[in-house]
């Protein structure tokens, strides 16, 4: 599965400091691929952090964000949603006091059945 969105973060309204947030709704299995593209004009004024509840998932380092002009970061990752909500705070800021921007996520994810231990009805109930 792939999800896809487009988050415009409009500018003065969401500085750094004030970050937006957006959820997006997944499901169980693993992230495979993460892109982030940042068009040209961000000029690194613009930020992405991807959470889980409150743990910093990506950029790994703590507070850290990607920012880029005219970027495509991807890469390949092996992160495991198991335990619902399957959701994803992805947290955006735009520090250009001229332009909004619009950054451009895709998250590829496999559902697995295998090598999850079922320990309730619920669980069970999840994957079907």
């Amino acid at each position: 599965m792939i999800y896809s969105l487009a988050i415009p973060t409009e500018k003065l309204l969401y500085p750094k400091t004030s970050p937006k947030k957006t959820v997006l709704k997944l499901d169980y299995g693993t992230i495979h691929q993460l892109d982030i593209e940042f068009p040209s004009g961000c000029s690194s004024l613009v930020g992405v952090q991807i959470k889980k509840g409150l743990h910093q998932v990506y950029p790994s380092n703590a507070n850290g964000y990607f920012t880029g002009d005219d970027t495509k970061i991807s890469f390949r990752e092996n992160y495991l949603l198991t335990s619902a909500p399957f959701v994803l705070d992805i947290w955006t800021w735009n520090d250009d006091t001229a332009w909004d921007h619009t950054i451009l996520i895709r998250i590829g994810l496999l559902r697995q059945y295998f090598g999850k231990k079922i320990t309730s009805f619920d669980e069970l109930a999840v994957l079907l």
